[in-house]
């Protein structure tokens, strides 16, 4: 028995709701944390359109109309899909392209002129960036491919094992930036090491207040907590010159 025979009529739906699945998984990636895993998602879920359209030409091939004719409903259906995506996509860009800036938070907090700032590492530069192996901690900021999102590389010395993660702030006013928010999304879990070395490559987190264009000084904060501890400390805090995500 073929492909083509084991297409039964009652699982037609199965790569159809595959593939809205994996739309929703992209659009969910895109509006929270802008990863480029929603990159692959949506490659897949027009992959699997691919192969809904190959199997109605097996199954005509093979003159075996009644399992194409259901595939031709798969495809529709998944191809419905994906249009969808693609116009909401298009008019949720062209809507935020026409919004007016609602977030003054980036011009309420201008950088005073005797404050240091350092500027993130633009997006695309090498993949690593020169550190002080002498220091206990070093803290180094990347630009990503949109305002307000941001990725890090943290290096540290002889720590237990224990939870890392980040806190920023407004350097100013010491006001707290998407508290809660980056905390859940920087944490990771980290084994017990001796040494200096590297523990954070390229991780992302994103910064909500302002809009783009609109930099403040932002101070980024590198927190741990050993394990079997309550006892939480700071590693290391740099100021960086930032601007919010728009959403």
């Amino acid at each position: 028995m073929d492909v083509a025979e084991r297409m039964s009529p009652i699982r037609w739906w199965i790569p159809v709701l595959a593939c809205w699945i994996l739309l929703g998984v992209t659009w969910s990636l895109f509006i929270e944390v802008g990863s480029r895993l929603c990159i692959l998602t949506a490659g897949m879920a027009v992959l699997i359109l691919f192969f809904q359209i190959g199997m109605v030409v097996h199954a005509f091939v093979k003159r075996r109309r009644r399992a194409g004719w259901w595939n031709i409903g798969g495809v529709v259906c998944s191809l419905v899909g994906i249009l969808v995506f693609l116009y909401a996509s298009l008019i949720g860009l062209f809507l935020a392209a026409m919004e007016p800036d609602t977030d003054p938070f980036g011009r309420e907090h201008p950088i005073p002129d005797t404050l240091m700032c350092g500027k993130p590492v633009p997006y695309g530069a090498c993949d690593t960036i020169p550190v002080d192996s002498s220091a206990a901690a070093a803290l180094v900021v990347y630009a990503d491919f949109q305002g307000g999102m941001y990725r890090y590389d943290f290096y540290a010395s002889d720590l237990p094992s224990g939870t890392l993660w980040l806190r920023c702030f407004e350097a100013t006013e010491n006001i707290p930036l998407s508290p809660g928010r980056i905390e859940r999304r920087t944490m990771i879990r980290i084994p017990a090491h001796t040494g200096f070395r590297r523990l954070c490559h390229r991780s992302p987190f994103t910064v909500y207040e302002g809009v783009w264009g609109e930099y403040y000084a932002v101070r980024v904060e590198v927190w741990f907590r050993p394990d079997g501890g309550d006892k939480e400390c700071r590693l290391i805090g740099k100021v960086y010159k930032m601007d919010g995500w728009m959403r």
